[in-house]
C-alpha cells in the first residue's frame, strides 16, 4: 500500500478523528470552539484538525466574522466518501 494511503489510514485511526468527521457532517462549516462536543481536548483537536486537513478529509477557509477572521472547517467531499465507509465499517463491526 503507498504511503498516501497508509498516512490516511493512520490519522482516521488516530483518538478523536473519526468523532470530529462524524461531528462536521451535515453540520459545518463550523468554527474551532464549535467542535468542542467532538473532542474537548482543546490541544488534541486542533492538532487533529491539522492531520485531518492535510490528508484533505477537511476544509479549512478563512472568513471574515464582525471583523474579525475566524477559520471555518468544513467536511471536504473526500472526507465524506472515507466517513461513510467507516460508518460502514462500524456497523459490520457491530455485527460480528
Amino acid at each position: 500500500m503507498g504511503r498516501i494511503r497508509e498516512s490516511i489510514f493512520a490519522t482516521i485511526g488516530k483518538a478523536y478523528a473519526f468523532e470530529i468527521l462524524l461531528f462536521l457532517e451535515g453540520k459545518s462549516p463550523l468554527r474551532f470552539t464549535d467542535i468542542h462536543p467532538a473532542c474537548k481536548h482543546e490541544k488534541v483537536r486542533a492538532q487533529r484538525l491539522r492531520e485531518l486537513e492535510k490528508e484533505k478529509l477537511i476544509e479549512a477557509k478563512m472568513e471574515r466574522l464582525k471583523g474579525r477572521a475566524i477559520l471555518l472547517y468544513s467536511l471536504s467531499n473526500k472526507g465524506e466518501k472515507i466517513l461513510q465507509h467507516m460508518k460502514e465499517i462500524q456497523k459490520i463491526r457491530k455485527e460480528i
